[in-house]
């Protein structure tokens, strides 16, 4: 995906959390929610050569945060990278 493209997806998945009240505005790319199946992280790598990806870290591989970044793993046509943190 191009750095363009990660990029409108990254702010894009970002507004749709503060709608969803997933994260308080003022740390939208932090681990805010104090629920844990609804902490979601956002960023993206840089996989070389002007290809990027989405990077997306939940806390748990279930609940709300699991099921929007699934759900962003389909819009980057499966050009996301999900992984679960402890």
């Amino acid at each position: 995906m191009k750095k363009d493209s990660v990029l409108n997806l990254k702010k894009n998945l970002l507004r749709t959390l503060a709608r969803r009240g997933f994260q308080r505005p003022n740390q939208l790319e932090g681990l805010a929610s104090p629920n844990i199946e609804e902490r979601l992280a956002v960023g993206y790598s840089h996989l070389g050569k002007g290809s990027y990806r989405l990077e997306l870290r939940v806390q748990r591989g279930s609940g709300a945060a699991y099921r929007l970044a699934e759900e962003f793993k389909k819009k980057a046509r499966q050009e996301a990278n999900i992984e679960e943190i402890r």
